[in-house]
């Protein structure tokens, strides 16, 4: 009897196992869209607009560089027998399910113009599958055109997504993003255009965190065949295929290697470069918030040398007329905090604002730092990657809302290290690159009113497994 009862309870949670099983496996199709207002909620209107638009398109194709970059209404204007038709996202994505999904919405007649940011991740197979099905959330058929190894990634993340879904569900937290990086961003052409994008943000005009080096090194192995791959297929469907340089920001490119890196790319491609790639490096003042996002002004600009570069490639003399606007000034907030630990740092000064580079002698012993606001009455804006070279003690530090992006690796071998708190409201007023916390195992503390705007942010989204609301 006992041995039966033994038998019965373990049958008994067999059964609610693999009915909890099936009941989490079902929850991201089960629980309504949650990521629908989100910067990646916009993937499947630029599908739609693929799928449902006739005729010839302009189809541009890359990362979010793209509908910073584009003014289509202008394009359409240009060329009336095309519709335009922005087909860039984030390029946390990656570029490869961008080609995958346009490819067979290819039309005959259409102009492909494939314009990734000069960066190692637009120009690899890169392939984030966790962001991929938020973009998809709502769209699930977006699913069923990845290659068996985005097939397997995506599901590894799917118990993650369905979990993730139902947190937002059942707490009342749907992510709504304010700022730039929301749907709502978006106008119909897919383009970004919005008064936010006035001028340039970034403090000292460019972010270090993104340099921009010209060189094949910068592509992945066996990447740029992928890319010809695409082009081929698609000229077979009557389409034709440009590389474009996309725009980027003067005062980060490393060396000066344009020049050799275009003659090898062009030896290395199997269809035109489109335009003179010196049209792509702009100066700062045209960037709003990353060394590829241009700004409102920038962006007129980048749409003017589009047009003129399509012109002289179709033998079209008529002059463009776009009116771009001079460099936008940018405006310097006045930033009030706390700077009970201004003793505490070492400072160097750039231009109109200090940047923190290190500790002195009361700050390396201290537990706790608040990073301060104001230095000899001057705005602090962040601080360099070393700056805490030395703070053996540290395992807490603030930022408040003067500072305005964070070095990679800045507290590598902080082996004490724990939380990160931000005070920022706004996420896309604070950039991060890549590896903020490579080499540590700290979590990063957010408001928590603000925390669903961070796990979904254009910068922040990377370290959503790191966030904890306070």
């Amino acid at each position: 009897m006992k041995k039966r009862g033994i038998v019965i309870v373990a049958s008994t949670l067999l059964a609610l196992s693999v009915g909890s099983l099936a009941f989490v496996s079902s929850l991201p199709l089960a629980v309504v869209p949650q990521f629908e207002k989100t910067f990646l909620g916009e993937l499947k209107e630029k599908v739609r607009l693929l799928d449902q638009s006739e005729g010839k398109r302009i189809v541009i194709i890359g990362g979010s560089g793209v509908p910073f970059s584009t003014r289509s209404s202008y394009i359409e204007e240009a060329f009336p027998s095309y519709k335009a038709v922005d087909f860039g996202m984030y390029a946390e994505l990656g570029s490869d399910v961008l080609l995958q999904l346009a490819l067979p919405r290819v039309h005959e007649g259409d102009v492909l113009i494939f314009s990734p940011e000069q960066h190692p991740q637009t120009l690899s197979s890169h392939f984030d599958p966790y962001l991929y099905l938020q973009a998809s959330d709502g769209a699930m058929h977006l699913l069923s055109g990845l290659t068996p190894e985005q097939s397997e990634k995506v599901a590894k993340n799917w118990l993650r997504f369905g979990q993730t879904k139902w947190r937002y569900q059942v707490s009342g937290t749907t992510p709504d993003p304010k700022g730039i990086y929301a749907k709502a961003s978006f106008d119909q052409y897919g383009d970004i255009a919005s008064e936010i994008c006035a001028y340039n943000t970034m403090d000292g005009g460019y972010d270090p965190n993104q340099k921009i080096v010209y060189s094949l090194d910068q592509w992945e192995k066996g990447y740029l065949d992928r890319v010809n791959d695409f082009a081929l297929e698609a000229k077979k469907k009557g389409a034709s295929c440009y590389y474009r340089f996309a725009p980027a920001n003067e005062d980060a490119i490393v060396g000066d290697t344009l020049d050799s890196y275009y003659l090898d790319l062009q030896k290395k491609l199997t269809f035109p470069i489109l335009g003179n790639p010196h049209h792509s490096v702009i100066e700062s003042g045209y960037f709003f918030d990353t060394n590829f996002h241009l700004n409102n002004a920038g962006a007129l600009l980048n749409t003017k040398y589009l047009i003129d570069e399509l012109k002289t490639e179709w033998g079209d003399p008529s002059p463009t007329k776009i009116e771009v606007p001079p460099v936008p000034e940018p405006i310097t907030p006045v930033i009030e905090g706390n700077n009970e630990d201004v003793g505490c740092f070492t400072y160097v000064l750039e231009g109109d604002h200090y940047r923190i580079n290190g500790l002195s002698e009361a700050g390396k012993s201290r537990p706790k730092l608040i990073l301060p606001a104001v230095y000899e009455g001057k705005r602090i804006t962040g601080f360099e990657a070393n700056a805490f070279l030395n703070a053996s003690s540290l395992e807490e530090l603030h930022i408040q809302k003067n500072v305005s992006s964070l070095p990679d690796a800045a507290f590598k071998g902080l082996a004490s290290f724990r939380a990160l708190y931000l005070e920022n409201d706004d996420p896309s007023s604070l950039r991060v690159g890549e590896r903020l916390l490579e080499g540590s195992g700290a979590s990063i503390y957010v408001p928590r009113q603000a925390f669903s705007d961070y796990a979904t942010n254009y910068f922040w989204a990377i370290y959503s497994d790191r966030l904890v609301a306070f």
